[in-house]
């Protein structure tokens, strides 16, 4: 027990180094609608939930523009897309997946321009 306790009291201030603020708007029932976590650096993570309180999408803003890893989910947990931005531009690998959560393309932006478009292989029929 006291390894445990030893471990979250070394584990927990590590995970809060770096965030300056962290705000939360709540649903009508108790649950999180979003939570805005802005970090030292001046990144930002937005984090919206759905009523039920599942993680809708993640997207990451610095200094004001879009920037980083963006992820859109289903209700039920499924990504629908993963998505980078470079200083508001597109960049990197664009992931969109379908319903059964298999990768359905992906798209490869540099710059804000479409370099290279993935079809996935169709998946067999069960």
């Amino acid at each position: 027990m006291i390894r445990i306790l030893l471990i979250l009291a070394l584990l927990i201030p590590s995970l809060c180094i770096g965030r300056s603020v962290v705000k939360y708007k709540y649903y009508r029932n108790g649950n999180i609608k979003y939570e805005y976590a802005k970090q030292k650096n001046q990144t930002i993570r937005i984090t919206h939930f759905y009523k039920s309180g599942a993680v809708k999408s993640i997207s990451h803003f610095k200094n004001g523009h879009k920037h980083g890893l963006w992820q859109d989910f289903t209700e039920d947990g499924l990504q629908v897309t993963n998505a980078f931005f470079n200083k508001n531009k597109k960049d990197g690998y664009w992931t969109f997946y379908n319903p059964e959560g298999n990768t359905h393309c992906a798209l490869y932006y540099k710059g804000n321009k479409v370099v290279k478009v993935i079809q996935a292989p169709p998946v067999a029929a069960k």
